[in-house]
């Protein structure tokens, strides 16, 4: 269990609210897209905006670490 707690802890060993609500909102949206499918059959692609988000959410947080090593890099 404490192996599972230090993912929503920060470098201090703070609890971390935005890793915990991000967790969550990783299983919600993960549940939609493959409720989607099962209800579908698997027949059916997933819609133009669970791929647009899936997109949206992997260029934010690419673009935001190549930024982050672009200012580490540039001390």
């Amino acid at each position: 269990m404490s192996k599972l707690f230090g993912i929503f802890t920060e470098d201090g060993g703070e609890f971390s609210w935005r890793k915990a609500m991000t967790a969550g909102c990783l299983i919600i949206f993960l549940t939609a897209q493959l409720g989607w499918l099962i209800s579908t059959g698997f027949k059916v692609e997933l819609p133009t905006a669970y791929w647009s988000l899936d997109a949206g959410v992997f260029a934010f947080y690419f673009f935001k670490k190549t930024l982050g090593d672009i200012r580490i890099n540039s001390k």
